[in-house]
Order: structure tokens, then sequence, then C-alpha cells
């Protein structure tokens, strides 16, 4: 009698268990990470300075640079669990310039200038910002198991603008970003380092094409 008891916990048992890992599967399998929060109410500002953060400086072309991010954003924040930056430097600058880098499959996601506001992309592009401060907080949709990049690298420029002479000066810049890691579910941020003139260099390239009038100012070319 004992033996057909276990037998039949055993029978039991075993589709329970199968059952269970088919669930597990499929909420794995159906698993996406955090969507565009557009109900959040709180700025860049307060998702990196009312988080646990980083802190660093970092010397680019003779200026000093600061900048504080988090790695994974908090639930309340315009893009959840994804890096959140901010720069600053006290080098006489009238704009950004930013240049995104992936390996994702599609040329044109490769290598791109980014422009912080659509709204205002037709009045400011090819700059990302007018604004003293650096503030940005990318994001990129995938799943546990398909990942359209595996990182995302951007080089923001401090510049100095002259729009008479139609020439820009670089002040120096920092590279930033963030990788997608298969042993990781949510992604690793890149430790920011300071941009060098040979970044500039190959970066001015993709920046003339944007800006055909404008002329590098800074002793580089």
């Amino acid at each position: 009698m004992k033996n057909r008891s276990n037998c039949f916990f055993y029978s039991i048992g075993i589709p329970v268990v199968f059952i269970f890992m088919g669930l597990v599967g499929k909420a794995l399998y159906d698993w996406k990470s955090s969507d565009v929060n557009y109900a959040c109410k709180r700025d860049l500002y307060h998702c990196i300075y009312d988080s646990k953060h980083c802190r660093g400086t970092a010397v680019s072309m003779d200026s000093e640079f600061v900048f504080n991010y988090v790695e994974n954003a908090d639930p309340e924040c315009i893009n959840p669990t994804f890096p959140a930056i901010h720069v600053i430097t006290k080098a006489e600058h009238t704009a950004w310039l930013h240049l995104v880098s992936t390996d994702n499959i599609m040329p044109d996601l490769q290598k791109f200038i980014d422009s912080t506001d659509q709204k205002q992309i037709d009045t400011i592009y090819p700059f990302y910002t007018l604004n003293q401060d650096f503030y940005d907080a990318p994001l990129w949709r995938y799943t546990l198991f398909k990942r359209p990049l595996s990182f995302w690298k951007g080089h923001a420029y401090a510049v100095r603008v002259d729009h008479q002479e139609k020439t820009i000066c670089c002040m120096g810049g920092i590279e930033w970003g963030y990788e997608l890691l298969y042993w990781r579910i949510f992604p690793k941020a890149i430790t920011p380092r300071a941009l060098t003139v040979q970044d500039w260099e190959k970066d001015w390239v993709l920046f003339s094409e944007a800006l055909p009038e404008y002329t590098s100012h800074n002793g580089i070319f």
C-alpha cells in the first residue's frame, strides 16, 4: 500500500514539475526590458542625485570634466534601469555635440549624431544641446534572449561655436554609455573616460558632414 502511495505522488509530481518549468520558461521568454516611462515626474537631475550614484572627474584636452551618473535608474525615472548621466565643465563652451556608437546590425544605427530633444531637432541639430550642462538617459529595448546590441557608447563634447566665423572649438569631452551582457538582466554602465584629440579627429568626420560650412578651430586640423 505504501509503494502504491509513493507511485501515486510520484506520477502527480512529474507533471507538476514540467508545468512549473514551462511557466518559468515562458516567463523568461516573454520578459522585456522597461519601456519609456512617459508618466514620470522626476527630471534627470533628481533621478541621478536622489539615488546612489557615482561621481568622477577627468581631464580632456586640458579641460576638467565632472560627471555624476547612476548605473540603473529607478522605476520612477524616464528610462528605468538604464544609466543616466550629468556632465559639467568650467571650460568656455556654448553647446554640446554627442556622437553615439553601437554594434547594431543596422548601419545607420552603428554611428549617429544624437540630439537631445526631438521637438527642437530642427533648430539645434546637429548639436545635442545649447545648455551648459550635459544630461542624458538612453534606452534601447531588449529581451533576455534578443539583444539588438552589446554596447552603446556616447562621445559628449563641449564645444565653443562661432556662427559668424563658422568655426567650432572642441574643449574636450567624455565617453560614457552601457553594455547589454547576457549574464546580466539590467544594463552595465561603462565607466566614463576622458576623450582625446584622436577621438575628436575621428568623430569630426561625421560632425563635419552635418556642419559642412563649419571648420574646427582648435589647432587639430
